[in-house]
């Protein structure tokens, strides 16, 4: 009874934390957007000369 509490409690913490988990990395895609960087796979991978 207790741990089946416990884990509904854990679950119930993990959802919201994933929450906002998706709203701080969708501001912070949204900022690099106004600053022109390319998102998603075939983004141009910066190669430093050597």
């Amino acid at each position: 009874m207790i741990a089946g509490t416990a884990a509904a409690v854990l679950g119930g913490l993990a959802a919201f934390e994933r929450v906002l988990i998706r709203v701080r990395t969708g501001e912070g895609r949204a900022r690099a957007v106004v600053r022109g960087v390319t998102l998603g796979p075939g983004a141009p991978v910066a190669r430093t000369p050597g």
